[in-house]
């Protein structure tokens, strides 16, 4: 899982395109895009670079999907003028990649998911087919989904934080750190490493979240607070 994390999130952390209608030709594109996308969002760019996910073969790797649809949760939740725009501009998607549209919308908690799933679906019987199992769920906003899920979660999070540069992904991915010391169950204990190494990596690369893990030594728990020290400690060494 960190491996296809590490992979994952050096091909698709995203920072605005200058362009009205970029052209992504590269993982060096996408990379840009995301990166950066929390700093200065730009809408318009969503679609060509989801479209470029797909053309380009990274939707095909099930494992790179969470970030995808956990930006898209965020982003369809804040930007409700421009939702019904991206779903008709993506549904040109392969079927096996809109899989991350549904998701996006079912993670978004919004009053409406149904109402905009439900087309999408009724397009495509064979998307709802693979999906009967999400479908028999309720939709749950990103920040609600239980963390003991997985490491996947995490990752979902993260896109959530890079779509929104919002804190409270990061804050939920720093309260799993206190599952490092879950001798009693090593699933728990797998979440809080992944976890760690996440938080480390993206403190290094990015100063709002190293700013957000200063801020919340004076807000998490003491057992909590000793791994977030070294966290921070260790992403200062290898900036």
């Amino acid at each position: 899982m960190l491996r296809v994390f590490v992979c994952l999130m050096t091909l698709l952390l995203i920072a605005g395109s200058a362009l009205a209608e970029p052209n992504f030709e590269s993982a060096e594109d996408i990379e840009k895009w995301m990166d950066n996308y929390h700093i200065n969002p730009q809408p318009q760019t969503l679609p060509p670079a989801i479209k470029y996910l797909s053309s380009s073969g990274v939707l095909d790797n099930n494992s790179a999907k969470p970030p995808v649809f956990g930006f898209l949760a965020s982003a369809f939740q804040n930007y409700p003028d421009e939702r019904a725009g991206w779903i008709q501009k993506l549904d040109s998607l392969n079927e096996k990649h809109l899989g991350v549209i549904v998701y996006g919308l079912w993670f978004a908690g919004l009053d409406n998911t149904r109402e905009l799933v439900d087309p999408i679906l009724k397009k495509h019987p064979g998307l709802k087919e693979k999906l009967a199992h999400l479908l028999k769920t309720s939709p749950t906003p990103l920040l609600e989904i239980p963390l003991i899920q997985g490491p996947w979660v995490l990752d979902a999070l993260w896109g959530g934080f890079f779509a929104s540069g919002s804190p409270q992904p990061v804050r939920r991915v720093i309260s799993t750190l206190v599952w490092l010391d879950a001798k009693d169950s090593r699933r728990k204990m797998l979440i809080g490493g992944a976890a760690k190494w996440s938080l480390q990596s993206n403190a290094r690369q990015h100063p709002k979240v190293m700013k957000i893990c200063e801020e919340e030594l004076e807000n998490q728990p003491e057992e909590v607070v000793a791994h977030l020290r070294e966290i921070i400690e260790s992403a200062n060494k290898q900036k």
